[in-house]
């Protein structure tokens, strides 16, 4: 995110996202109220740092993923060289295990009968004690598990959501790896799946609305707060911005007119509101604010999930108007 300014008005008035590859091919989003104003672009280096160090334990996680589907849960340590480019590991495989050693044991062993000795990779004692507290912190937190899955799907436009799409963020969630198989299946009273995982073709639906979930954080915020005040708070966003940030006069303007308008909630049907009005905007922000309070460091890779039909239009929505309610990060 370069030190520049950017025109909103230039960047969204022409914005028209066409969304025939999604479940509602007649959906268009068009934004062209917003008057001319600046807003002045920083790198945000806390966040930045946080999205590398995110890079490394996303990294070991597919290795050990790698290594637990084997047959035995071990592997020569030179097959897993040759696949150093699908698991796009940059470094030798040696190396790797050396800058991680707590993850595998090396020990030697014959690949077939009377073969010559080769390094032989297996999970360590406390990478297993890992994945024992980790499934068992799963079981524990089911519940939760269950209310984020049904959320999620409460809160798209149709009730259903692409099963690869889950499957690439369960872990920003906090959903155990086999929610598709256990999750599902037990809770066949909320969920549904169609089609083949996959394949691309696979779909997760909502089949029971459970009111008790249709309440974002900002809504449990201010019934925290009432009942603590013994006042009615009005829901709303509260707004801050990182150290270094300003904005202008008149965007400051805008933003006290637009924290001004009513908060929709993430669950409520919009369906009748116009795409292009003030407030279809700030309940699309109201939307990317749940799904970041959902996850479990509060930030999900915008590629994963900007492209879905909960939230079609919403990176550039992220990236003008929600400054100080949430971050956003270039690091890939």
């Amino acid at each position: 995110m370069l030190l520049k300014s950017q025109t909103i008005s230039s960047s969204i008035s022409s914005l028209k996202l066409n969304s025939k590859s999604f479940l509602n091919p007649n959906f268009t989003l068009q934004l062209n109220h917003i008057s001319s104003l600046k807003v002045v672009w920083r790198k945000d280096q806390n966040l930045d740092r946080a999205i590398e160090n995110d890079k490394r334990y996303k990294l070991c996680a597919q290795v050990v993923k790698e290594v637990l589907n084997e047959p035995g849960q071990v592997i020569p340590l030179r097959y897993l060289e040759k696949r150093r480019e699908r698991l796009r590991l940059n470094v030798r495989v040696k190396t790797f295990i050396n800058n991680n050693p707590g993850l595998f044991d090396t020990y030697y062993d014959r690949i077939r009968p009377k073969s010559d000795l080769v390094p032989f990779l297996r999970p360590s004692n406390r990478l297993r004690n890992f994945l024992e507290e980790e499934k068992r912190i799963f079981d524990e937190n089911e519940e939760l598990a269950v209310s984020k899955l049904c959320k999620l799907l409460m809160m798209s436009r149709y009730k259903v959501i692409s099963v690869d799409k889950l499957v690439h963020v369960k872990r920003e969630f906090g959903l155990p790896n086999d929610f598709l198989v256990n999750l599902v299946s037990k809770y066949s009273n909320y969920f549904r799946l169609t089609g083949s995982p996959g394949e691309g073709q696979s779909f997760l639906e909502l089949v029971e609305w459970n009111p008790e979930f249709a309440k974002s954080v900002i809504e449990l915020r201010a019934e925290a707060e009432s009942r603590l005040t013994g006042v009615r708070v009005r829901p709303n966003f509260s707004y801050k911005l990182p150290p270094g940030f300003s904005l202008r006069e008149e965007m400051r303007e805008w933003v006290r007119d637009w924290l001004e308008l009513d908060y929709t909630s993430s669950y409520k049907d919009m369906s009748n509101l116009d795409k292009a009005s003030p407030e279809m905007e700030k309940r699309m922000v109201g939307v990317l604010h749940e799904l970041l309070s959902l996850s479990l460091l509060k930030r999900v890779r915008c590629r994963y999930w900007v492209s879905s039909p909960m939230t079609i239009g919403f990176q550039m929505l992220f990236r003008v108007h929600s400054r100080g309610i949430q971050g956003f990060s270039t690091c890939r």
